[in-house]
């Protein structure tokens, strides 16, 4: 879009003209409320850096719901003292019913015109809201902005990761797209972590919330179905724009196991989405074969890194998945290890 044309997108939105185009985007952008969304559970010990980061904020138009689900820390104490004397914070707490829940009511609450969700421990780049909310009112047509992402360990806020496991992937797609397009990348992937994007609250009304019962991917679903229902995405090339993911230690493998069976079942929904959904044969044939591809490349990966003693699991990827890989890929594994094993006792 050229000068003059961003100009008129803006004054058709903001309803007024400026002769400086730097200064009228100022003027419009400030009335606009973001509402930064932010469920809690067990984290009182991160909150205070996590408030401290929205209050130095360079946008200051916004309201923050933080939304305890059920703590049993000292989160509502702690959260009590750090917003009481700015008005901007609104805290709500409820029975623990997962983040799913917390968000969507999160939603009902939210008044702004933007919608930012924040995770209670990750932080937002002090441009972030600024410049995603410019983003927004000069490009009408965009329905989510989104910006890059920095993974950080707990105790290492200075090295900077694009990826969790912190070896320096580039993972996210950068994508400026709607329809047949949009929904082929989320389909490979999910695009962005749960505090990237900046969306309007108009967007909405093209998606049912978030998926409530689900204990990981219910974020990727989100941005997935605003997608199939029309959603425009677009990826925000700016450095002073981001945010950053907290990486808690933990078991790495079995962290990876239980995402790779979530991934898993989340794609075997995927393939309801794409059979309901109103596209052509065509492009339902091209997005499944997307679709199965990545699913049957998780199932080899998890079986073949599934111990053959360990029969709990495997009947566990069993049931979560189509029979035909299934035991496919699972005999190849078996002759896989067999031929490995007799290897090693050679060499002995």
């Amino acid at each position: 879009m050229n000068t003059n044309g961003k100009a008129e997108a803006i004054y058709h939105i903001c309803g007024k003209r400026k002769n400086s185009n730097d200064s009228f985007m100022k003027s419009c952008t400030k009335d606009r409320l973001v509402s930064i969304i932010i469920p809690t559970y067990n984290y009182g010990q991160f909150l205070p850096e996590t408030v401290q980061n929205l209050k130095e904020q360079s946008y200051t138009n916004w309201e923050a719901i933080i939304i305890d689900d059920g703590s049993t820390d000292d989160t509502e104490n702690i959260v009590k003292q750090l917003i009481s004397n700015d008005p901007r914070f609104h805290f709500i707490v409820q029975k623990n019913q997962g983040v799913a829940v917390a968000r969507n009511y999160g939603l009902q609450l939210a008044k702004g015109e933007f919608i930012q969700f924040l995770d209670a421990d990750d932080l937002l780049s002090k441009e972030k809201l600024n410049l995603q909310v410019q983003h927004l009112i000069s490009h009408p047509q965009v329905d989510i902005s989104y910006v890059i992402n920095n993974y950080f360990l707990n105790n290492k806020p200075q090295d900077l990761f694009p990826d969790k496991e912190l070896l320096g992937f580039e993972w996210m797609l950068r994508i400026d797209c709607m329809g047949v397009d949009c929904i082929k990348a989320l389909v490979d992937r999910n695009i962005a972590v749960i505090s990237s994007p900046l969306l309007r609250t108009s967007t909405l009304s093209k998606s049912s919330g978030f998926p409530e019962g689900v204990k990981r991917l219910e974020d990727w679903e989100f941005w997935l179905e605003l997608a199939f229902n029309g959603a425009y995405y677009q990826f925000l090339p700016d450095q002073k724009a981001f945010t950053l993911i907290r990486v808690h230690p933990n078991s790495a493998s079995f962290e990876l196991r239980e995402m790779q069976k979530s991934d898993i079942l989340f794609r075997n929904k995927i393939s309801k989405y794409i059979e309901n959904s109103p596209l052509s044969k065509k492009d339902k044939k091209v997005i499944e074969k997307i679709n199965r591809r990545k699913k049957n490349s998780l199932l080899k990966e998890l079986i073949y890194k599934t111990p053959w003693r360990n029969k709990e699991l495997l009947h566990e990827i069993k049931e979560i998945s189509d029979p035909i890989p299934f035991y496919k890929y699972y005999i190849k594994s078996m002759n896989y290890h067999r031929k490995k094993l007799f290897k090693m006792l050679i060499n002995k």
